[in-house]
């Protein structure tokens, strides 16, 4: 199981959103993955050129984690996801996405490989996970392709193919514009 996350600045609402996830991973026997932007550092190791901070700014997020007992996973190169764009005494580096686990998906996957892709018009790094050896992850790429097999047979057999329904579709439209292009835009022309 997998939850993304994307914390709002608030403490308010980060605070919701912490305990919905508690009610989700509370005794939760599955594996689980929760990942994604925290909108807070956990500690000052996960800052550089930021002011101090503050054991209740991050204490919710960080008695939800130790709750639900999961584990943050190590990055591979710099730890920082977000910049302030600043190459002076006011640049900000901060830690706010992360990827955690719970022992039931280190039991499952093994460990995880968490690394930050480049920034794209974002000031946020993304997140690119791998796990497991790599016997489980062509197991997981063998599921996924019968999958998609099992998926596209049914789409075929409930719709046809989309592909043409969509070109017809689009016929019909233009035969319409065009018989109807003259006409007044009433809504007895519209109907039909």
């Amino acid at each position: 199981m997998s939850t993304l996350v994307y914390a709002k600045c608030s403490a308010q609402e980060r605070l919701q959103l912490w305990e919905a996830i508690y009610s989700v991973g509370y005794n939760l026997n599955l594996p689980w993955l929760v990942g994604g932007d925290s909108n807070v550092v956990l500690s000052d190791k996960d800052k550089i050129g930021c002011l101090l901070i503050y054991s209740h700014d991050y204490e919710d997020i960080f008695v939800c984690i130790n709750s639900c007992e999961l584990f943050d996973s190590d990055v591979k190169e710099s730890p920082f996801t977000r910049w302030n764009g600043r190459i002076n005494n006011t640049y900000k580096f901060k830690r706010l996405d992360r990827i955690v686990i719970n022992q039931e998906f280190l039991n499952v996957y093994g460990i995880i490989d968490v690394q930050h892709l480049a920034r794209f018009e974002s000031n946020h790094a993304h997140l690119l996970f791998s796990c497991g050896d790599q016997n489980s992850i062509e197991n997981v790429f063998s599921k996924m392709k019968k999958t998609k097999h099992v998926l596209s047979l049914w789409s075929n057999e409930k719709y046809g193919d989309i592909f043409k329904q969509h070109v017809i579709r689009e016929e019909i439209v233009r035969m319409k514009e065009s018989l109807f292009k003259d006409q007044p835009p009433t809504t007895a022309n519209r109907s039909i």
